[in-house]
């Protein structure tokens, strides 16, 4: 069995569905690394509800990839930790599955990575308290949900028909879990996107602050241009306005770096830019030149592959554009290939994107409308 994984997996993507019952089971996408070896790295993570794999084959990475959505509720839309019933019954099985790839000799326990979002965060965590892994990475983790106000007045009816058997008291283990916790290496990145005052973070997140009390060395609240060290290097925080307010980016620079690294959120896309949901153009314009101030083999990470339809459209508008027609090759090529087209750099956006080239708010303004009444 440990050969037969080991030989189907170590080079090969494989999409499938792990059954504990007929009414418990999750699908996962293992995408090996391009130059997999016994120390390579293994992201492990979790979607949360309403979660769907990626279709097709994805692109292969310096690391293993693991993504598991689980089925276990109503209409094959499961929570994760808290099963069909109510209980952890999820959990047992899933580590079954991991176990299987362990001993397999896919990845070590010592080299996983946890991660996963929402109720997805939640389970992230409590693998890494149940393997004892260094490292997880969540955003926005339900740590708390029965009798919470953020349950009661937003997702009572999503999750009702899995909770109503449930004991309370089990939602509360994470919490137990980490506070117990003797592991003197183990971190834990934890993200939001909620505001400080809102019912979700005082019940969600800062639970699990608050419960990391002896090893907790202070808080400290960002602001925009503020400077944080992370891993050796200086991250800056941008005020990105305009697709929504206090959108903000991450700016990473290291000293005698070949490059610089930029995380925009939503605010510049390989060839375009993101739609004006709660900011104004200007606000939009002065976000991008902020960014186009940026050194020019500045890498950037957008949040979302929109890169082959921005090109396009921009196309409609300047026809004769050899450097785009040129990018809009390239990209489909490796989109054909499961390749992603990201990152690019601030230097290939300079010659291709029209909205980072607008020279005014009235020539952005017009370029967005364009943009927002195209159809592919």
């Amino acid at each position: 069995m440990n050969e037969f994984v080991f030989n189907r997996y170590k080079s090969h993507q494989k999409k499938g569905r792990y059954f504990h019952s007929k009414k418990t089971f999750f699908d996962y996408y293992w995408i090996p690394a391009s130059n997999w070896n016994p120390e390579t790295y293994t992201l492990i993570y979790f979607l949360g509800y309403d979660g769907e794999l990626p279709l097709g084959k994805s692109q292969h990475r310096k690391y293993n990839t693991l993504l598991l959505v689980d089925r276990s509720g109503p209409s094959s839309k499961g929570s994760w930790f808290f099963g069909q019933s109510g209980d952890p019954l999820t959990l047992n099985f899933l580590m079954s599955f991991l176990k299987q790839l362990t001993l397999a000799g896919l990845f070590k326990t010592e080299k996983i990575i946890f991660s996963g979002k929402g109720m997805g965060g939640h389970m992230a965590l409590y693998c890494q308290q149940i393997m004892g892994t260094s490292l997880s990475v969540v955003h926005n983790p339900t740590t708390n949900l029965i009798d919470s106000k953020y349950y009661l007045e937003t997702n009572e009816n999503i999750f009702k028909n899995i909770f109503d058997s449930a004991n309370p008291h089990e939602m509360q283990d994470i919490i137990q879990l980490i506070s117990a916790s003797n592991i003197d290496h183990q971190q834990i990145v934890l993200t939001s996107n909620r505001p400080v005052n809102s019912d979700f973070f005082k019940e969600q997140i800062l639970p699990l602050v608050e419960c990391r009390q002896t090893n907790y060395v202070g808080e400290e609240q960002l602001y925009f241009g503020d400077i944080f060290q992370l891993m050796d290097s200086d991250i800056k925080v941008i005020e990105v306005n305009g697709h929504t307010n206090n959108h903000i980016a991450f700016y990473i620079s290291k000293e005698n770096a070949k490059y610089n690294i930029l995380f925009p959120g939503d605010t510049i896309f390989g060839g375009g830019c993101g739609r004006l949901l709660e900011g104004t153009p200007s606000q939009m314009f002065e976000s991008l030149y902020k960014l186009n101030s940026l050194p020019e083999n500045t890498k950037i990470y957008s949040a979302h592959e929109y890169t082959e339809n921005n090109l396009k459209w921009a196309l409609t508008l300047e026809s004769n554009n050899i450097s785009i027609l040129e990018r809009l090759k390239r990209v489909q090529d490796k989109r054909q290939k499961g390749i992603s087209s990201l990152p690019s750099t601030i230097s290939e956006e300079r010659k291709t994107n029209l909205f980072l080239r607008a020279k005014n708010v009235e020539e952005f303004t017009m370029l967005r409308r364009h943009k927002d009444s195209w159809k592919c």
